[in-house]
């Protein structure tokens, strides 16, 4: 779902056409508010129940936490500051004409960085789940 929104973000940076805009922003404002909370929180779930039910734990290896640490952060980030922002995205472009205005300019921008932050990240921690690259923390000796 974050390739999804980076799509819609990249979609709505190089159209011209303000409907097109408009409706990519709307989409991603409802992908956001329940597609990805949703299975964000399956992913949280999922893990912390695979974590206690197997023997990589919760808090034995570095990795698991720092994969942990990095969805609770996700889960915080996605509907709190990229929710604002799409929010604020689509509150801009209703107005065809505005998609020049200095605070949609920001706005825009804050999308495409949090995007590629979260695709980043989300590739992160699959490839962290691959290496394990880090061993026991204190708990798990």
């Amino acid at each position: 779902m974050g390739l999804s929104q980076l799509t819609l973000n990249v979609l709505a940076l190089t159209t011209d056409d303000p409907a097109l805009r408009h409706a990519a922003h709307e989409i991603g404002h409802t992908f956001d508010r329940t597609v990805l909370i949703v299975l964000a929180l399956g992913s949280l779930s999922t893990g912390v129940w695979l974590g206690l039910r197997t023997k990589w734990g919760l808090v034995r290896y570095r990795w698991v936490v720092v994969k942990l640490a990095l969805t609770v952060a996700m889960l915080v980030f996605t509907p709190v500051w990229m929710g604002g922002w799409i929010g604020e995205a689509v509150a801009l472009t209703r107005d065809p004409g505005a998609t020049a205005d200095p605070a949609y300019l920001a706005v825009r921008d804050e999308l495409m960085s949090g995007s590629v932050s979260l695709v980043l990240t989300l590739l992160g921690i699959t490839v962290i789940s691959v290496v394990r690259p880090w061993g026991r923390t204190g708990a798990g000796r």
